[in-house]
């Protein structure tokens, strides 16, 4: 009986091996080059592609890039001729096309895999992976109702105070700071309530569904993937109904592009995702929040390892470091896998991005929250960056359009937090997006000793906003009278020494250090008791690579950041 028990299992195995061979497989296809066999027809298709450019892209590259190299080769499209001749002869049309990946994604079954990594222009293949959206935890009963700030005596954040207070979102409110002028992307599961009362002001300037192929992005009929996930993320960053639900940032503009197909997870929707974020880039966005992360799928065999969370391996993390270099603020969720083992406790691809800004769920207290995924990298970088409220957050109903529920999970402390970057953004457009981490992180309840559970800690956007408008030259503050004050540097920029003048109300302890753009602390310059009145010290910053600084005045009255340019 065991010897025709083994018999059997290994006619099974023979069978399903044989059918995984033939099966059709998602697969990415990397191109060696674009296709251009000369610099001047190189140059033609910078110079095209520049020319097509929407203003609001444009606007946004000049802040990245020199005038005149805003494309390079690797903006440039897919070289055509080479998808035309995998469609000859396998007869398939690419699933997604990615220009940032010079790469293409296919329905391909074995023996068509094989036969295409014999063509001369293809670099390599791989297996496109999938990824889900942080699952809604349960988000518990609401907070009693407390004593609700009011905003211009008329705006009532109802049962949404809480996840706008703990980051001090009210008063940037009340000084007239709510995103407007802001054009924010959103990858999500999709939207299927955008008929909600609390989108009514909202301004939505395009959708696109990346797994259907439509430009609708709620729930239709014989379509795949479901999409309230998007409805409530999307309602705790941008939604407006006063006295029920006040979003962080509810003045911005959206795009909205739907990336998951929620009916499965089986490896089709990375390429969904990096095509998604290229579009939205296309747009102009500014800010690309994403509560989407992956790491284990139906198939284990597609699961990522800790090993790949370097900030160099997976597509969509490639993706996503490549937007910020293109001037996008990108935010992404940690995952809700915080109380698994090792190593599955770690944050979800593409957290581990090192220009992405990945956020952790906090709970009333301001404590991690427990299912919160953690870091360090694989690399051993910090992670999460920062933290918002992701317990009980107050978010749309998906199956009523005036009803309200809660919800829990980082998938929403990233879009809270998103609405800090847009209005940090709203303050002064300039602003790279290092410059955004730089000033939020700077405000961190930890950002003197990150850790990889919290990170930088829970962020104060008003104080951000303020040290913000301190450090700009020529800008009106809009700001209370302080008792302390970190003037103007100078000069500025400066090689190698800058002067530093600030005044105390009375003799004190303070600190006085310099940071680079990715909030690391690179100078102690002061640290001690000092008197009242105007003092100035200087900063030799010999040594110091060119760059952006920040330098920032901690004293027991409050802080300060002033932004210093070192140009050697």
């Amino acid at each position: 009986m065991n010897v025709y028990r083994t018999i059997v299992f290994s006619l099974l195995v023979s069978i399903l091996i044989i059918w995984q061979d033939a099966s059709a497989q998602r697969t990415w296809v990397f191109f060696t080059d674009k296709g251009y066999t000369s610099e001047e027809s190189l140059r033609e298709a910078l110079k095209r592609e520049g020319s097509l450019l929407l203003p609001a892209t444009r606007d946004r590259l000049l802040k990245v890039r020199p005038s005149n190299a805003l494309v390079t080769e690797r903006d440039l499209p897919v070289y055509p001729a080479y998808l035309e001749e995998i469609e000859a002869f396998t007869g398939l049309k690419p699933h997604a096309v990615s220009r940032w990946l010079n790469a293409a994604s296919y329905e391909f079954d074995r023996n068509q895999i094989d036969r295409v990594h014999e063509l001369p222009f293809v670099k390599s293949t791989r297996p496109v992976r999938g990824f889900p959206a942080d699952r809604d935890l349960p988000g518990g009963e609401l907070p009693e109702k407390q004593n609700y700030r009011s905003v211009s005596d008329s705006l009532f954040y109802g049962g949404s105070w809480l996840q706008n207070n703990m980051e001090n979102f009210p008063a940037a409110h009340d000084a007239g700071y709510t995103g407007e002028g802001v054009l924010l992307g959103m990858l999500d599961a999709g939207w299927n309530n955008l008929e909600h009362v609390c989108f009514d002001s909202l301004e939505i300037v395009a959708t696109w569904d990346f797994v259907n192929g439509d430009s609708s992005v709620a729930d239709d009929s014989s379509q795949m993937g479901s999409g309230s996930h998007g409805t409530k993320t999307l309602s705790c960053l941008a939604g407006y109904d006063p006295g029920e639900l006040i979003g962080t940032a509810y003045g911005i503009s959206v795009a909205l592009a739907k990336t998951e197909n929620t009916d499965y997870e089986r490896p089709i929707e990375e390429d969904n995702w990096a095509a998604g974020i290229e579009w939205l880039d296309s747009l102009g966005c500014i800010v690309v929040t994403s509560s989407l992360s992956y790491s284990t799928f139906d198939d284990p065999i597609y699961d990522h390892t800790y090993e790949d969370l370097d900030g160099n391996t997976t597509v969509v993390t490639i993706a996503a470091d490549y937007a910020v270099e293109r001037g996008i603020v990108v935010l992404n969720s940690m995952g809700n896998d915080g109380s698994s083992g090792y190593p599955d406790h770690k944050m979800n691809a593409p957290a581990d991005g090192d220009s992405v800004l990945s956020i952790g769920a906090a709970s009333s207290d301001s404590s991690k929250a427990s299912f919160s995924s953690i870091g360090p990298t694989y690399d051993g970088r910090i992670k999460p960056d920062l933290m918002a409220l992701g317990i009980s957050v107050r978010v749309a109903s998906p199956s009523s359009t005036t009803n309200y529920t809660s919800g829990s999970g980082t998938s929403f402390s990233t879009p809270i937090t998103a609405g800090a970057c847009a209005l940090l953004l709203q303050a002064d457009p300039a602003l790279t997006p290092m410059e955004v981490q730089a000033f939020i992180k700077a405000t961190g309840d930890q950002s003197s000793n990150p850790d990889t559970l919290r990170g930088w800690g829970i962020y104060d956007v008003w104080l951000a906003i303020r040290n913000l408008l301190v450090s700009a030259p020529n800008t009106e503050l809009v700001l209370q009278p302080t008792d302390f004050q970190l003037f103007m540097l100078y000069p500025n920029p400066f090689n190698p020494v800058i002067n530093i003048s600030y005044s105390l109300p009375a003799a004190g302890e303070i600190k006085l250090e310099a940071f680079d753009t990715a909030g690391r602390k690179v100078k102690q310059i002061l640290a001690g008791t000092y008197s009242a009145g105007k003092q100035i010290t200087r900063w030799d910053a010999t040594g110091f690579t060119s760059g952006i600084y920040f330098i920032r005045l901690e004293t027991p009255w409050g802080m300060q950041i002033s932004r210093a340019t070192l140009m050697k």
